[in-house]
């Protein structure tokens, strides 16, 4: 009985060595999967984050240049209804003449002779007043 409890125990023994490498040979690759899955999981993650930046980027850029070409089609059109009278051509300064000198040789005479103060003019200025008041009388 001792030698069959002993080869009893040992097949035993011989059936958990086997299934404890069949198992870790098994987990190995439940293990292998595992982290198959997590580096699918974070490069699907990350696809997804960049797919994103991509999207905001995109139509970012789109509303930028939308709102650029909106607003120049906008300024046209208010201009065109602002300005409706033609201006006329803005005329440029002329050049400056020529100086022309004169030259005059005649005599400088006083241009009023009755307002000069000297005694030959006093003495006609009565005799006027004088013939004033005879007309008058």
């Amino acid at each position: 009985m001792k030698t069959s409890t002993y080869y009893i125990s040992m097949g035993l023994l011989l059936l958990l060595f086997l299934s404890s490498c069949t198992s870790r040979h098994e987990r190995n690759k439940e293990r292998e999967a595992a982290q198959q899955r997590l580096i699918q999981e974070h490069i699907e993650n990350r696809r997804a984050g960049y797919i994103d930046n991509e999207r905001k980027n995109c139509k970012r850029d789109f509303y930028s240049k939308a709102i650029s070409i909106v607003d120049s089609i906008l300024l046209l059109d208010a201009r065109k209804r602002l300005d409706t009278i033609p201006k006329p051509i803005k005329v440029e300064r002329p050049d400056k003449p020529e100086i022309m000198e004169f030259i005059d040789s005649s005599e400088l005479k006083p241009l009023f002779d009755s307002l000069s103060f000297s005694p030959q003019h006093q003495h006609q200025k009565e005799d006027s007043t004088e013939s004033l008041q005879q007309i008058l009388d």
